[in-house]
């Protein structure tokens, strides 16, 4: 670790009054050589709401005294109960930032507003992780936004769940500018209150698919699991199923807006009676719904597309 960011890193303490156990074990010693210096960076332990907060404080002033590269391990599950804007966004000013969070841990919303907010060519890797929203109360704002050429990446069994957004779109993940690239995981059990009960991609933003989930979301009108408006969905594995759609695209709803939706591989189920996985469900293309000759969809490779699902042109 850079003797700068330790001497930065104990003035910070010092002045913030920093007098608890948690000070000695903040940053972890693992960097005993350069080339593990260069992989994990600054290592942050987290036990707490408290500690979660003064992380990224650190992370922010630490990137500019010229690191990038940080891990949160957490080492126990926190709520958070005032997540946006402060609280959940490492720097509305630092870019190029690097955050890996992992720990077999929960992160379950209280108040409401987005767990992580990522912005900024900033990139946020959740490993392990789950992220939950407050199942009392109408949310407003998705558990995750994603935007200004930021990345979102989900590692092992991390899921973003439980959220129910009153007036924006995307529930569990909203994307616009930016990438959310899905490994493995899932994305369930969302409601919004419109388009993209599980994920909602725009403004040329893209999300991949390569493995996980996206099952059980709910919109009060188009795309139960995944709503493309401008932008790209890229299905390569995983699956989209269980979704609900009061309105039209069960699974996926891709609009004439310059949305895209390429399906190399997964599956997207539709109306058939007793799947396991279960079905997405919709007045209108359960598996798949598209709206507008301005929208491109290529399915090919290994997929299966179950029907009924609609390509609608004006």
């Amino acid at each position: 670790m850079k003797i700068r960011s330790i001497v930065l890193l104990l003035i910070l303490l010092v002045f913030a009054g920093c007098t608890n156990p948690w000070m000695e074990n903040l940053v972890n010693p693992l960097v005993k050589d350069k080339s593990k210096e260069k992989d994990e960076g600054i290592v942050i332990n987290v036990n707490s709401y408290e500690e979660w907060k003064t992380a990224i404080w650190l992370i922010e002033d630490l990137y500019w005294a010229g690191n990038n590269g940080f891990t949160i391990i957490l080492t126990s599950d926190i709520t958070v109960t005032d997540a946006d804007p402060g609280g959940s966004t490492f720097s509305n000013d630092a870019y190029d930032i690097n955050v890996t969070v992992i720990g077999n841990k929960t992160i379950t919303l209280s108040g409401t507003g987005s767990l992580l907010n990522i912005v900024g060519d900033q990139t946020v890797i959740l490993q392990n992780i789950d992220l939950k929203g407050n199942t009392s109360t109408i949310n407003d704002l998705p558990l995750v936004c994603v935007s200004s050429n930021s990345t979102f990446i989900m590692l092992g069994s991390a899921s973003v769940s439980g959220n129910t957004t009153s007036t924006f779109p995307g529930s569990g993940v909203y994307v616009d500018g930016g990438t959310f690239i899905m490994n493995s995981g899932t994305v369930s059990g969302n409601t919004a209150s419109g388009n993209g009960g599980g994920v909602y991609v725009t403004g040329d933003g893209s999300f991949t698919m390569n493995g996980g989930a996206v099952s059980g979301n709910t919109a009060t009108s188009n795309g139960g699991g995944v709503y493309v408006d401008g932008g790209t969905f890229t299905m390569n594995s995983g699956t989209v199923s269980g979704n609900t759609a009061s309105g039209n695209g069960g699974g996926v709803y891709v609009t004439g807006y310059g949305g895209s939706f390429f399906m190399d591989g997964g599956m997207v189920y539709g109306d058939e009676s007793g799947s396991i996985p279960p079905d997405n469900s919709a007045s209108s293309g359960t598996a798949l719904y598209v709206n507008g000759s301005d929208a491109t969809v290529i399915v090919g490779g290994s997929t299966y597309l179950a029907g009924p699902y609609d390509f609608t042109l004006p």
